[in-house]
C-alpha cells in the first residue's frame, strides 16, 4: 500500500479498515505499507479531519494491527516524504 493508508483511514472513519484487509488476505502473508503514522507528518493537519486527528496515531495503529498482523520492520521513507515510513507486516 503506497501512501494511501491515511486516505483509507479517513474513508473508514478510523482504523476499521485493518480488519477488512486482514479478512481479504490469505491465512498467511505479508503486507508493505508506506505512509505517515501520525499527525507529526506536516501534510496530515490539512488531510485528516479534525474529529479523527486524535485517532491518527502510531499507538492506535499498532492496537488495530495487533490482532491481525505482526510488524516485522519499520524504516523511514525517502527524504522527499518527511515523517513517512515503510512498514512490513506479517499476517498472524
Amino acid at each position: 500500500m503506497g501512501n494511501v493508508m491515511h486516505y483509507i483511514f479517513i474513508e473508514f472513519g478510523g482504523w476499521g479498515w485493518v480488519e477488512h484487509v486482514a479478512n481479504m488476505m490469505e491465512s498467511t502473508g505479508r503486507m508493505v505499507i508506506e505512509a505517515p503514522t501520525g499527525m507529526e507528518c506536516s501534510d496530515m493537519a490539512d488531510c485528516i479531519p479534525a474529529d479523527l486527528q486524535s485517532e491518527f496515531h502510531e499507538d492506535k495503529l499498532a492496537l488495530a494491527m495487533s490482532p491481525h498482523f505482526k510488524r516485522i520492520q519499520k524504516v523511514k521513507s525517502v527524504a522527499y516524504t518527511p515523517d513517512r515510513y515503510v512498514m512490513l507486516y506479517e499476517k498472524l
